[in-house]
């Protein structure tokens, strides 16, 4: 394997971890307001409905962080 390809092997694999990680992020954050709100309001929200807000907010923050991403592509080029 080249050196140039085990660079670029390593950075995907850095993107993805990072990718993962701020999805779990997002995960964490959708817990913590299923555990405030039961804990607040008492709705109590299903665990179904928890996981669909997860991966809501999991899409938001992708469109976050792409943006983030293009933005500092930009002011490195």
């Amino acid at each position: 394997m080249t050196p140039e390809a085990k660079k670029q092997l390593i950075d995907q694999l850095w993107k993805r971890i990072q990718s993962f990680l701020w999805r779990a992020v997002m995960m964490l954050a959708a817990l913590i307001v299923q555990f405030a709100i039961d804990n607040l309001t008492q709705f109590q929200l299903s665990p179904q409905l928890t996981v669909l807000i997860g991966l809501v907010l999991g899409e938001i923050s992708k469109w976050i962080n792409t943006g983030l991403t293009a933005k500092r592509a930009e002011a490195a080029a």
